[in-house]
């Protein structure tokens, strides 16, 4: 009876010390993996603060490139019309030759009328008044015409079952990313065709631009130090909760870049710098 009374003490020790044993393995692990967890989170905590200052100063440095441009145009187109009409002004005060002076006349009408015209290609290009009045796909046609007509490249617009009107936040983010694609088109893909076209469904909207150009190495547009191209688009897609996708490769001709952009309403994310030129 000793000897069994000591044997089932001893195994209730022991089942004792495994179920402590136990007890402290799940309490451990549950730590563990609670720490795990931890780190993880803050890790992504990290991460997104990290994406968020890159999309920052995508925008920040986009919107400075914007102001130089406007700069320039100001400078070089609008200020040199304005330079060449206050000579005109001037040779008119200075001439009293009538039929000299009518002349004058006559040509500083033509260089307001260019200087009307300067005014419009500038404010087009800092917010297409199309856009704000009719919605994406007339300022869109609008864009095609304005680059078939400046270059050697034809550009069609397509659009199947898409509604008249977007949401702003997705027709100007549409309309920047476009843009951008298509200048980066015109400057290096020696393309003689883009096709932009757009089809709606009933959650989301398809839009694909194809040209007939040279392909390109679409990570080394991705890590470009040179151009904030890929930050800006990559800001804009993320601002609409939308995907990307590149069809391209390098020294093959015929590229597709591919966009799906979802038309239930969603969460819209705030814009990081207030302001639309970018």
């Amino acid at each position: 009876n000793d000897l069994k009374s000591a044997i089932i003490t001893r195994n209730y020790l022991l089942i004792s010390a495994l179920v402590l044993a136990m007890v402290i393995l799940v309490a451990g692990f549950l730590a563990w993996r609670k720490i795990q967890q931890q780190r993880q989170q803050a890790f992504l905590r990290e991460q997104k603060i990290r994406l968020r200052e890159v999309q920052l100063k995508a925008v920040i440095d986009s919107q400075e490139q914007e102001r130089k441009r406007f700069a320039s145009d100001l400078h070089d187109g609008m200020g040199q019309l304005v330079s060449a009409l206050q000579l005109n002004i001037e040779s008119i005060r200075a001439r009293p030759d009538l039929g000299e002076a009518v002349s004058l006349v006559e040509n500083s009408g033509q260089l307001l009328g260019e200087i009307q015209q300067e005014i419009r290609n500038i404010a087009f290009n800092l917010m297409p008044p199309v856009l704000v009045k009719e919605g994406l796909i007339p300022a869109v046609r609008e864009l095609a015409r304005k680059v078939s007509k400046a270059s050697a490249i034809k550009a069609d617009v397509a659009a199947h079952e898409v509604p008249a009107r977007l949401p702003e936040v997705v027709e100007i983010s549409l309309y920047r990313i476009l843009q951008e694609l298509v200048s980066n088109i015109v400057k290096h893909a020696q393309a003689t065709s883009i096709v932009i076209s757009f089809t709606g469904f009933s959650d989301e909207l398809v839009l694909t631009v194809e040209d007939n150009g040279m392909g390109y190495d679409v990570d080394a547009f991705r890590n470009s130090t040179r151009s904030n191209g890929w930050r800006t688009i990559q800001t804009r897609i993320n601002l609409i909760h939308g995907e990307i996708e590149f069809d391209t490769v390098p020294g093959r001709k015929n590229n597709t870049v591919l966009m799906h952009i979802p038309t239930r309403p969603q969460p819209v994310a705030q814009e990081p710098v207030a302001g639309e030129n970018t």
